[in-house]
Formats: C-alpha cells, sequence, structure tokens
C-alpha cells in the first residue's frame, strides 16, 4: 500500500526545502506538516489543524466545517498569488520595490474579502494564521481603519508577514524575482517555499444548482467585470472557472482523456488505477459524461443520453468531483482536493463508493479535505482505516481494494460544534460515538415511542 511504502529523508537545516518523502511512484512530497490556527472568523471560535494527505472535518450545520476548509484554500492557494506577483513585468524604480510588502498585501486582502465578505462586522480579535515552516508565516488580524469616524469604526484586514517572507519580498535585487515567461520556474520555486507542491482545488456545495446554471454562469464568467459574478464568492468563482475550462476536453468522455494520454504524450499511465476509478465513476453516475458542443451529458449506453441539466440531483451534484479525480490522476499532477458534502443526494451505496474514490485519487499521491454529516461517509473511511491493520491479501481486496486503504498515519478526523473543534480519532479511527451519536438520539426516541404504545394498549385491554 503506498503510504506506507514511504522512504523518508530527513536533512538537518531549512525544513523548508530540505526534508521530502518519496513514495514507489518515484514523487516527492515536502514532510513538513502545514499548521493552520483560527480564532473568531465566522462560527469558528477556536481552531488549530495540521494539514494531512487525507482530512474530515465533521459536525452538524453550521459549525464551521466550510469556514476552515475555506480558511485552507486561502492559505494554500497564496503561493499562486506569490506566483502571480513577482512574475508580473518588472518595476525598475525603488518605489516599486519599496511597495512590493504593500502591493502583495493588496491583492491578499481582495481574496479574503472575495473568500469571507466584509470585515466591518467581524470581531476586533479575529484573526487566523499559518506556519508553513520554520520563519515562513502569514496571519491575518483586523486593524482599525484610521480614516472612519469614531462614531462609526470599522477594521481593515491587515498581514503580518514571517522573517523568510519579508526577506524575500524586500531582496535588493530586480523586484520581480522572475521574468513574466518564467510561470512554471517560479511555481515550482513557491511550491518548494511555501511547502506545498500541490494544486489546490476548491469543490464548494451547491454543485447541482451550478450545474442548472451552467449556461448562464459561462456568460457571467466570460466577462469578470460583470457584477453577477462579482456576486459569487471567490471559492465558487474559481470552482466554476476550472470546470468552465476543462469541460471541452471531456468532448469523448473520460476515455477520449485516457486516448489522448496514450497517443500523444509520453507520459506514463497507470491504466490499472485509472480502470479502477473509471469503475467506480461508472458505477455512481450509472452511465458516462460528455460535454458534445458545450452541451453536458451522462449517456446512459450507446443509443441513450440525458442531458445533465435534466439527470438526478445526484448525477448533477457528483459528476464534476468524480471528472476532477480523474482528470488531475491522468494529468499526474499533484492535487490538494477540497470537497465540500461529497455525498450530496447520492444514495449510501454510492456514498460508499465516492469514498473510496476519494481514498484512491489520495493514494494516488494526492490529498483531499472533505466536510461531511453523512454517517456513510463515516462509516466507509472507517472501513478503509480498519482494513490498514491487515496485511495485503486476497480476502481483504475482496472486501477493500488495496487502493483505497487508508493509513492512519496520513488520516485526520475534527468534530466541530459551538465554533470549536476536537480530534474525532480514536483507535486510529472515527470515534464511532460521534458517528452514531444521531442516530441514537433518535432511535432513543423511537424506544420511549413504542414503550408509550404498548403502555397505552396495555391501558386498553385491561
Amino acid at each position: 500500500m503506498l503510504p506506507d511504502a514511504r522512504i523518508w529523508l530527513e536533512s538537518p537545516g531549512d525544513c523548508q526545502v530540505d526534508q521530502y518523502c518519496f513514495t514507489l511512484r518515484g514523487e516527492y512530497k515536502l514532510t513538513q506538516k502545514i499548521r493552520i490556527t483560527i480564532h473568531n472568523l465566522g462560527p469558528v471560535k477556536d481552531s488549530t489543524i495540521t494539514i494531512e494527505d487525507f482530512s474530515v472535518l465533521m459536525g452538524p450545520q453550521a459549525s464551521g466545517k466550510s469556514t476552515i476548509a475555506k480558511v485552507v484554500y486561502f492559505f494554500l492557494t497564496i503561493k499562486d498569488d506569490f506566483t502571480s506577483f513577482f512574475t508580473r513585468p518588472h518595476i525598475d524604480d525603488d518605489d516599486g520595490k519599496k511597495d512590493a510588502v504593500r502591493d502583495l498585501k493588496k491583492r491578499l486582502r481582495k481574496k479574503f474579502l472575495g473568500i469571507f465578505g466584509t470585515s466591518w462586522i467581524m470581531p476586533d480579535d479575529m484573526t487566523i494564521s499559518c506556519q508553513y515552516a520554520d520563519g515562513i508565516s502569514i496571519r491575518v488580524f483586523l486593524a482599525p481603519d484610521k480614516n472612519a469616524s469614531p462614531d462609526q469604526p470599522r477594521n481593515y484586514i491587515n498581514f503580518d508577514f514571517g522573517k523568510k517572507l519579508i526577506d524575500y519580498i524586500q531582496q535588493d535585487d530586480v523586484n520581480p524575482h522572475f521574468m513574466p515567461e518564467q510561470q512554471q520556474e517560479a511555481r515550482a520555486y513557491f511550491d518548494t517555499f511555501f511547502s506545498e507542491p500541490f494544486d489546490v482545488v476548491y469543490v464548494p456545495a451547491g454543485r447541482e444548482m451550478l450545474t442548472l446554471l451552467s449556461d448562464r454562469l459561462a456568460y457571467i464568467f466570460s466577462d469578470p467585470d460583470l457584477t453577477e459574478s462579482r456576486s459569487i464568492d471567490y471559492c465558487t468563482q474559481s470552482y466554476v472557472r476550472l470546470v468552465l475550462k476543462l469541460r471541452p476536453l471531456f468532448e469523448n468522455g473520460t476515455q477520449g482523456l485516457l486516448s489522448d494520454k496514450l497517443h500523444l504524450t509520453t507520459d506514463k499511465v497507470d491504466r490499472a488505477a485509472l480502470g479502477k476509478m473509471q469503475d467506480m465513476i461508472d458505477r455512481i453516475l450509472k452511465g458516462r459524461y460528455f460535454c458534445v458542443n458545450s452541451e453536458e451529458r451522462i449517456r446512459l449506453d450507446e443509443k441513450r443520453y440525458v442531458k445533465l441539466n435534466y439527470a438526478s440531483s445526484g448525477q448533477q451534484e457528483s459528476v464534476w468531483v468524480l471528472n476532477l479525480l480523474y482528470y488531475y490522476m491522468i494529468q499526474n499532477r499533484r492535487t490538494f482536493l477540497i470537497i465540500e458534502e461529497p455525498e450530496s443526494h447520492l444514495y449510501p451505496d454510492a456514498q460508499n463508493l465516492m469514498t473510496l474514490a476519494i481514498a484512491q485519487f489520495v493514494n494516488y499521491g494526492n490529498q483531499a479535505m472533505m466536510t461531511t454529516h453523512s454517517p456513510y461517509i463515516l462509516g466507509a473511511l472507517n472501513n478503509c482505516l480498519y482494513a490498514s491493520a491487515l496485511a495485503e491479501s486476497k480476502e481483504r481486496d475482496a472486501i477493500i481494494d488495496s487502493s483505497c486503504v487508508i493509513s492512519s498515519k496520513q488520516f485526520r478526523a475534527w468534530f466541530m460544534e459551538e465554533g470549536y473543534s476536537e480530534n474525532a480519532m480514536m483507535d486510529d479511527l472515527i470515534d464511532n460515538g460521534l458517528i452514531d451519536g444521531a442516530s441514537e438520539e433518535i432511535n432513543g426516541k423511537t424506544d420511549q415511542l413504542m414503550e408509550m404504545i404498548w403502555k397505552q394498549k396495555e391501558s386498553q385491554n385491561g
């Protein structure tokens, strides 16, 4: 199993570049764990999490799961902001160099407000921070607006950068530090600098509605200056733009992607892994996705198809989660996929398959974080964790395929309640008491009602 088949190499010195993990697939992953803290943001009062290969946020609605997921997305995509900033056209004057910190803060402030909304209604002591590696950290906090009137005080978003970030930004040599055509070199540098060598993709809840409005969204997002696009939160905008970008690649479905990869590139393709993923996709969708002349379809067989906007809500909710899993696997691009409620509108057996598909995706060298309320998702995850305690065998693989087995060393679950996060793991499994808490309450009420019925019958017969 991939997660246990690693060679860990740790070198002394600066952990931002010197600690690596080489997997059997010949890839490396930085071993420095990123640590994020949140205080008084939205429903979250206090929470501290580390970024694992596979993370799960569980708990009641409005408990802060999505807020934490969005904070993770905000911090882990800052490397993209640095890549864009430091590959912009050269600024030769001293003022341009001197104001680099200020300009970066403006860029990050706009992104923060696009994700979380206005800062004027946030508590004065709101703060979030991320420790990427030694000396590389970012803290977001509120500072008073000096230009606001005394009777209407306002706060604005400000940032503290760690020493190594400040040192890099304020280097005396040419600013920016890469040429505009050096996007790939800059991205590779900042991947390592921030200890996060993954593409970060956010898949929001409410995907069914985005599918129903796909034609309208294509129009809205063709012009970023339209009022409609500005009213959509940053995470959803990023997701929609990604889907619109990738849709044309699925003209011949996932099999077309595979055929192009085999015949048009020299890249290695793990056909066995992709075959397993394809099987799970087929079983969840009960068909195959195609995008023909910008019309999204689920093909049911050789002669029949249904337009996606007329398909079931479960198909609409899950189709692009599954497309992204397959796309990033076939591209061999290390990806951190943040998924809100992967269980949405899916029958329990499809929820189980969705969990297995995400587990396989992680075991392929990627990362995932999901929010969920579903006991079926959590139960399926526990089965994947249980299986890691057994030696690989045909009997075990008949129950949980080896590609879907999850090691507790790469997995973490948090339970959110009343604004706080707590460890949801017990003995390397998700705590069953947390999974079954709602069911126990419902079953308890059922027992009480049954007892009342029996007493009523006894009194009637007495």
